[in-house]
């Protein structure tokens, strides 16, 4: 992952990739939102760095429907 966001990201599966979304604290900043997006691919056991969304939020809802990834919702 390009940064180490673990409170209040999401994270939803397409394909054979998994998508972390949002969240906060990196660093010792763990009350700032992120607008990062990270990407997992399995196959090739690699982390890539997601277009960021608009805004930075945390605490979205995720699901995946047919094989994408869906994110809404959240806080800023």
């Amino acid at each position: 992952m390009t940064d180490c966001y673990l409170s209040f990201s999401l994270a939803a599966t397409a394909g054979t990739r998994v998508i972390v979304v949002g969240g906060s604290g990196a660093g010792s900043s763990f009350s700032v939102p992120t607008p990062a997006v990270d990407i997992y691919e399995s196959t090739t056991n690699e982390w890539r760095q997601g277009t960021s969304l608009p805004d930075s939020f945390t605490n979205m809802a995720a699901t995946s429907i047919g094989g994408r990834a869906f994110f809404a919702g959240g806080s800023q």
